[in-house]
């Protein structure tokens, strides 16, 4: 038996957004990580990897949902799952907490990790390397990121890739 999340519409996703008054920036950067996601996760599930779309889908739309409200805390996802389970979608808010810089860190679900990727690949609105997002993150937030991190976002780039039949480089948003 397949369990099948509890998940808001796409509506209820803009809906969300908009109640937690999250800035146009960052939903626009949601949209282009959502493009990434959906454009990775069809070729995963095509190559056989077990993903559920409908829910990675979503989470890309809302994984900064706590975005401006955690700016000064390092809260960023912890709120966001909190959020989304308080409006009856845990699961969701679970693939959602797991997209933060150290999460890659964990044993993660196809879902979450696809998310993860994506959202380490977009600067803003424009799909970027992951070193030039790197840098950009430590020169905006004025610290480093531990090596063990970024290595761990090359493995699991490699992990998705050698399922897939194009490079990094070819996403296509």
């Amino acid at each position: 038996m397949v369990f099948l999340p509890n998940l808001p519409s796409r509506e209820e996703c803009f809906s969300l957004l908009e109640e937690f008054e999250v800035p146009q920036n960052i939903i626009d950067h949601s949209l282009t990580v959502n493009k990434v996601v959906v454009f990775l996760a069809k070729r995963l599930i095509d190559a056989g990897v077990k993903i559920n779309l409908n829910l990675v889908n979503r989470a890309s739309l809302l994984h900064d949902i706590d975005k401006i409200q955690t700016l000064k805390t390092r809260k960023h996802g912890q709120v966001s799952k909190e959020i989304l389970t308080k409006k009856g979608f845990p699961k969701l808010g679970e693939v959602v907490s797991n997209h933060t810089l150290l999460s890659v860190l964990n044993d993660l679900d196809w879902e979450s990790k696809v998310l993860n990727y994506a959202d380490v690949r977009v600067l803003f609105t424009k799909v970027v390397s992951m070193q030039k997002r790197f840098e950009n993150f430590e020169q905006r937030y004025k610290t480093k990121i531990r090596q063990d991190v970024k290595q761990r976002y090359y493995k699991l780039e490699k992990e998705i890739f050698s399922k897939l039949d194009i490079d990094p480089e070819e996403i296509k948003v």
